[in-house]
């Protein structure tokens, strides 16, 4: 299935811990793996949002999934700069 394009402008990606980054790279790894990944993806959206101190987002069950991915990205890309 292609990604969505999702963005995460203004989400504090600056402000994840590295254990948060390897949950969401897990998750990602592991996705296909797993039963209940739509409701794991918000759930693990919903944490990551309550955590910084953000309103929870009203996203889909496979938006949540392509934002976590979005999520990684954006670190990935602000680390190679």
């Amino acid at each position: 299935q292609g990604l969505t394009h999702v963005s995460v402008e203004g989400f504090p990606v600056e402000r994840l811990t590295n254990s948060e980054l390897s949950l969401i790279e897990d998750f990602l790894l592991r996705r296909d793996q797993l039963t209940h990944r739509d409701q794991l993806a918000v759930q693990i959206l919903n944490t990551l949002h309550q955590r910084l101190g953000l309103p929870l987002p009203t996203i889909g069950r496979l938006e949540a999934e392509d934002t976590l991915a979005a999520i990684l990205q954006a670190v990935q890309h602000r680390a190679k700069e």
